[in-house]
């Protein structure tokens, strides 16, 4: 079995599990916690449940995970890319709608609206973001802040609530000429996230690959009523790590293929059409500031965030943009980790960041194809400078598509400036 819980429970010589054997006088920490399943027949002081939950993973089941081909290219009908509606706020780089490079991307969604926690009408992030709505919309979100992150929640335990939601939803669609919808809830279940343990019936669209959150998705129940499910294979660690008591402040990859093998296989046990599957891939990387220069590899300590970009503005992200500027323009180390794919820079004796490449772009999609997933998902094309929608479609085999600007070229208005943009293809 394989769970958050599972790396808290310990006995006096460090060896980690649950049961009487872990969980008795010798335990030293989260001693509370239980297994999701009973297998040794421990009883209700040391687990959850009798049988195997729908999530759980007990001994006695057998995973087969699909299997493909590489050359196949599965993966090469959907390329599925978000655009962040703040983007217009950061000080440089933008990318205005009329840039996105649309011959790359089968799909384009905008992120995010908010759900009022009350009446769970939809609203623009502002004024300006009011404006740019059209392709498919993301609800929710990480973005979801304060009490509004219950608000999927709440209207979750009310067949009214979610009346006054879809009928604002359809709404907000037709006003904004919206084709489609993106439902983000991050994360039903997940306390730090204002979820309750009812929300496990509960719809949504986005998936993360961490298996403690996504363990909280009744995926099979999903699967009817979804076109894909967008797993999110980046962000699987951050500063937020330094809360678990077994982590601190130790700065992992935020991406690494042994976990995200280990998050997919939820979704094989519970039979998941791998072709409705999307994989995650972020173009841009988590950054920690170090503690010791003299220890600058994965899992050193970190001591806070990295340094915030120029354009971006942001600590402890970068965008693949501002990554590239920072290699062309600063002594950096490199290394790639093959195992995890995943490239790791440091310089200036105390900043680390984790990211993907061209490289590790191309590792990604022949895991993708080697599973017989339907296709890629991005997070997100306005951190992109034009290398990584690139890469990552010479990795899927695919022609750029000539394409018209949708609704024309449009007005990009931040501040007191407006500007007229052409739309070209990078």
């Amino acid at each position: 079995m394989r769970s958050k819980e599972l790396f808290i429970n310990a006995t006096g010589n460090g060896s980690c599990g649950f049961g009487p054997e872990y969980c008795g006088e010798n335990c030293t920490s989260g001693c509370n916690h239980k297994s999701e399943c009973d297998p040794s027949h421990w009883g209700p002081p040391y687990a959850n449940a009798t049988n195997c939950p729908l999530n759980s993973f007990c001994p006695n089941t057998t995973v087969t995970p699909p299997s493909c081909d590489v050359s196949s290219n599965t993966t090469r009908g959907r390329v599925v890319g978000y655009y962040e509606g703040w983007n217009w706020q950061i000080p440089c780089g933008r990318m205005p709608p009329a840039e996105i490079p649309l011959g790359y991307y089968t799909h384009i969604i905008f992120a995010f609206s908010m759900i009022d926690n009350q009446s769970f009408s939809l609203s623009p992030m502002d004024s300006i973001t009011s404006t740019l709505f059209g392709s498919p919309l993301a609800a929710g979100g990480m973005n979801n802040p304060g009490p509004t992150r219950k608000a999927f929640s709440t209207l979750a335990q009310s067949h009214l609530d979610q009346d006054l939601f879809f009928d604002s939803l359809v709404r907000f669609m037709q006003d904004n000429d919206s084709d489609g919808v993106d439902l983000d809830w991050e994360y039903p279940v997940a306390e730090d996230r204002g979820g309750a343990p009812e929300d496990l019936q509960n719809f949504v669209r986005i998936e993360p690959a961490g298996y403690y959150y996504m363990k909280g998705f009744n995926i099979s129940g999903l699967e009817p009523h979804v076109d894909w499910f967008n797993v999110m294979t980046y962000d699987l660690h951050g500063d937020w790590d330094a809360n678990i008591t077994t982590v601190t402040n130790h700065a992992p990859a935020h991406t690494n293929l042994t976990e995200i093998n280990d998050g997919l296989d939820l979704l094989w046990r519970n039979k998941i059409d791998p072709a409705r599957v999307n994989m995650g891939l972020g173009f841009c990387g988590r950054t920690f500031t170090m503690e010791d220069p003299d220890c600058m590899a994965v899992n050193c300590p970190f001591k806070e965030l990295g340094h915030a970009g120029g354009c971006t503005n942001t600590t402890g992200v970068l965008s693949i943009s501002e990554i590239n500027n920072v290699i062309h323009r600063r002594p950096v180390n490199i290394t790639l980790d093959e195992k995890a794919a995943v490239k790791i820079a440091t310089w200036d004796t105390d900043q680390w960041i984790s990211y993907d490449d061209e490289a590790t772009l191309k590792m990604k999609v022949d895991y993708a194809n080697r599973h017989c997933l339907g296709g890629t998902m991005v997070w997100a094309v306005d951190f992109d400078d034009g290398t990584l929608s690139k890469a990552l479609s010479a990795s899927l085999g695919r022609e750029i598509s000539p394409v018209m600007p949708p609704y024309g070229a449009g007005n990009w208005s931040y501040g007191n400036e407006t500007r007229r943009m052409s739309f070209k293809l990078e």
